[in-house]
């Protein structure tokens, strides 16, 4: 995706679960029925 940054929302809880930290680097793998792009 080049430069672009893309955010989320988690629960603390779910952060602790997956062992993210924050400045972590991750890939997200997107699964939705619904996407809706905001400008």
């Amino acid at each position: 995706m080049g430069d672009t940054e893309v955010t989320s929302v988690m629960t603390r809880e779910s952060l602790e679960e997956a062992g993210f930290k924050e400045g972590d680097t991750v890939t997200a793998l997107v699964k939705a029925v619904n996407v809706v792009f905001l400008k």
